[in-house]
C-alpha cells in the first residue's frame, strides 16, 4: 500500500486509501431512531455518561485503516468472542429479533475490536470483540459476512472497562453479570470502589449493593441470572440460612421486595415453615417489584406503593441507575403523582428523549 503524504512536520496528510481485499473504509452512519434506544444512554457524570468516547477517544476523529485503527469492514471470520466480555446470558428471543433486524437492515452501529496479535493461515490479522458480541453472533447467524468495527489497541483493563460501559449504557447486563464484571475489575486490575465509581459514572452504594450479589449461594444466584427474581430481592435473601427455598416462594407468589423483606425479618426473630409464613407476610398485594422483569407499578399496586417509602425509594433507586439521572417518583394523597427526572445540561436532556422516543 502506497504510504501517505507528509509535510516538513511529518504529520500525515489526508488521501484516498486503497480499496483492500474484504476491508473497505466505511464512513460512519447516524443510528436510525430504531436503534437509538439501545445505545445512547442520559449522561451522569465520569465516563460512562459520556460513553465509550471518553475511555477510548472520539470516533470522528479515527484514523484511516492504513493506520491500523478507526473505522472499517471486517470478515466474521476475522474475530473471536472476547476474553473480557462481561455478558454471559443471550435471551435466545432477543437474539432471534436481533438476527432478524440484521438480516434486514445490517448493523448500523459498529462493534469495539481490538487486534490480537495473532494471524489466521492467510496471515490475516485475527481481532477480538470488545464491545457487540450479540451483533456479531446476529450477523453470522443472518449469513453476513462483514461487520462494520472500529478497531482500537487496549489494554485488558481497558477491554474489560469499555466492554462494561457498553453493556451498562445498552442495559444489556443483568444484575450478577454486572456484579461479575465489577469484582473483576477490583481483583484483576486493583481498582477501588470509588475509582469504579467514577469511571463508569455509578455510585459507590450502587456498586457495594451489586457486588454483595455475589454472596449468593449458586442457586439463588441463578435465579437473578435467569430474571426470576430482581437485584432488590436477592440482596433481601443474603446471608439467609433459607435462600433458595424463600427465592423460590418469591417466584411462586410474586412476592414484592418489602414482602420479602418482612419474611426474612419474621423468620430471624422466630423460625417458622416458609410454606405457612405469617398471614401479614404474603397476603397484601405485591409492592413495586415481582419478577425482575416486571418493574412497573400497576394501578392495583398504587395505594400500596403510596403507604410504602421503601418500595419507593427502591423504585427511585432503579430508575436514577437505569438513566444515570437523579429521578424522584411523588405520589399524592389521591394516589396520583409524577415522575421528576433531573438533568444538568441540553446535552443530558437531548440524550434522555432520544432514549424515551427511541423505546416507544
Amino acid at each position: 500500500m502506497s504510504q501517505p503524504n507528509t509535510k516538513s512536520t511529518g504529520k500525515p496528510v489526508a488521501s484516498t486509501p486503497e480499496k483492500m481485499p474484504d476491508l473497505t473504509v466505511v464512513q460512519s452512519t447516524t443510528p436510525t431512531k430504531s436503534s437509538s434506544a439501545a445505545s445512547v444512554l442520559p449522561p451522569k457524570g465520569g465516563k460512562l455518561g459520556r460513553g465509550l468516547d471518553s475511555l477510548l477517544g472520539p470516533t470522528s476523529q479515527m484514523t484511516p485503516l492504513d493506520k491500523k485503527e478507526g473505522l472499517t469492514m471486517l470478515p466474521l471470520s476475522a474475530l473471536t468472542a472476547g476474553t473480557y466480555q462481561p455478558r454471559t446470558n443471550f435471551s435466545i428471543e432477543e437474539m432471534q429479533d436481533l438476527t432478524d433486524s440484521v438480516r434486514e437492515n445490517g448493523v448500523l452501529q459498529p462493534i469495539l475490536v481490538r487486534p490480537t496479535g495473532k494471524t489466521d493461515k492467510f496471515d490475516n490479522i485475527l481481532y477480538e470483540i470488545i464491545a457487540g458480541e450479540r451483533r456479531w453472533r446476529a450477523s453470522k447467524e443472518a449469513g453476513r459476512k462483514t461487520i462494520p468495527v472500529v478497531i482500537k489497541h487496549l489494554t485488558d483493563k481497558q477491554a474489560l472497562e469499555s466492554g462494561l460501559i457498553e453493556n451498562i449504557q445498552r442495559h444489556d447486563l443483568n444484575p450478577l453479570e454486572e456484579a461479575i464484571g465489577y469484582d473483576r475489575l477490583l481483583s484483576e486490575f486493583n481498582y477501588t470502589q470509588a475509582n469504579l465509581s467514577k469511571s463508569l459514572g455509578k455510585s459507590r452504594s450502587h456498586i457495594a449493593n451489586t457486588l454483595r450479589l455475589l454472596s449468593l449461594p449458586d442457586s439463588v444466584q441463578k435465579y437473578v441470572r435467569d430474571s426470576l427474581i430482581s437485584a432488590g430481592h436477592a440482596r433481601a435473601l443474603i446471608n439467609f440460612p433459607k435462600a433458595q427455598e424463600l427465592a423460590q416462594l418469591i417466584v411462586d407468589k410474586t412476592l414484592s421486595v418489602r414482602q420479602t423483606e418482612r419474611l426474612v425479618s419474621d423468620y430471624n426473630k422466630a423460625p417458622f415453615d416458609l410454606n405457612n409464613p405469617p398471614s401479614d407476610g404474603t397476603d397484601q398485594n405485591p409492592t413495586s417489584e415481582t419478577k425482575a422483569p416486571k418493574k412497573t407499578a400497576t394501578s392495583s399496586q398504587k395505594s400500596t406503593l403510596s403507604e410504602d417509602g421503601e418500595d419507593i425509594a427502591a423504585l427511585e433507586e432503579e430508575l436514577s441507575n437505569a438513566l444515570s439521572l437523579k429521578s424522584n417518583i411523588i405520589f399524592k394523597p389521591d394516589q396520583s403523582g409524577h415522575v421528576q427526572i433531573r438533568f444538568k445540561n441540553p446535552t443530558e436532556l437531548d440524550k434522555l428523549m432520544s432514549l424515551i422516543f427511541g423505546a416507544l
